[in-house]
């Protein structure tokens, strides 16, 4: 088929119309008829997704994951995934056929309304996590191993990490007194995309296979860095 040039420059007009309109976000991909209301009933009964993470989705013996940090940065494709096929050694379980519930191609969708309308709350429920001298020591273990070449065994980075323009200072009061402890653990679990901080919770083929309790003994030890000069 041979165009014309007019053919051609109608078709370059649609193009750039196309490429100027505002795009949708990658990560979301509304299901047309997926209803939140129905979401929260599956969360709530069906699939009893609050007894780990929480009646609001600020976690319990799972993560937090109606944290607005976490679900600003994770895919509905992820979403749909982890309901599906679970989190390979951890408590999360397969929500298909081989699972505890198993949840329809449509209730799957209205979870994620529902877990994506968490997103858009201004506020949630804090949690903090259990903080206690054992838990900071622990904590302490895991962040020098693990986090230290990045930010530095007290979080505060290195003079040569912070010239290469990644791995801010979490030792920053500023900081911690922005974040909430959901926040802390998300970005642990899950990394963020973009950025040279890898997932390392347990399933998430990062660099580390953490559990939740590791994790939270994680954010324990930065927790103990507030209100130090």
């Amino acid at each position: 088929m041979t165009l014309s040039d007019d053919e051609i420059g109608h078709l370059i007009a649609y193009l750039r119309d196309v490429g100027s309109r505002l795009r949708p976000d990658p990560l979301k991909r509304p299901a047309p008829g997926a209803s939140i209301a129905r979401g929260r009933e599956i969360y709530h009964d069906k699939a009893s997704c609050q007894t780990c993470h929480g009646r609001s989705g600020e976690g319990a013996s799972g993560p937090a994951i109606g944290n607005p940090g976490f679900l600003s940065v994770v895919s509905d494709g992820y979403l749909i995934g982890t309901i599906i096929m679970g989190r390979d050694g951890t408590e999360m379980r397969s929500y298909h056929r081989s699972g505890n519930v198993s949840l329809s191609q449509g209730e799957v969708q209205d979870l994620v309304a529902y877990l994506r309308s968490m997103g858009e709350r201004r506020t949630m429920p804090s949690r903090r996590v259990p903080f206690s001298e054992s838990t900071v020591n622990e904590g302490k273990t895991f962040f020098v191993q693990l986090c230290a070449s990045c930010h530095g065994s007290e979080g505060k980075g290195s003079a040569a990490i912070k010239l290469a323009g990644y791995a801010p200072s979490l030792n920053n009061q500023e900081f911690l007194s922005a974040v909430n402890d959901s926040f802390l653990m998300a970005t642990i679990a899950i990394g963020r995309p973009g950025t040279q901080m890898r997932p390392f919770a347990k399933g998430a083929g990062g660099v580390a296979d953490l559990s939740a309790d590791d994790i939270r003994k994680i954010v324990a030890y930065m927790r103990s860095w507030e209100g130090q000069r």
